[in-house]
């Protein structure tokens, strides 16, 4: 699973719109890997985005808050509803 999420060396062809959303999915696919995977994955991902790891811990939630705005709210429910559905049965 390590390898078939691994991202690296991908994300300079993307264009990042919403920061919070990135980070979200980062988090959602970095809950799928062991703990002794996770924090190698995390730390090259964070590395390729040029995102701190202490913003990262700040703000990998965010689009979750109270004042989160509709439009976030509305993709963590349907990222929440993809992993639960469709993602995690297959590696269950």
């Amino acid at each position: 699973l390590y390898k078939v999420i691994n991202l690296q060396n991908t994300v300079s062809y993307l264009k990042i719109k919403d920061t919070q959303k990135l980070l979200y999915v980062i988090y959602r696919l970095s809950e799928l890997l062991d703990e002794n995977h996770r924090e190698n994955w995390l730390r090259g991902i964070l590395k390729e985005i040029q995102i701190t790891k202490d913003y990262y811990y700040k703000k990998y939630k965010a689009v979750t808050w109270k004042n989160s705005s509709e439009d976030q709210k509305d993709f963590v429910a349907e990222l929440d509803t993809v992993f639960k559905n469709n993602i995690l049965p297959i590696i269950l």
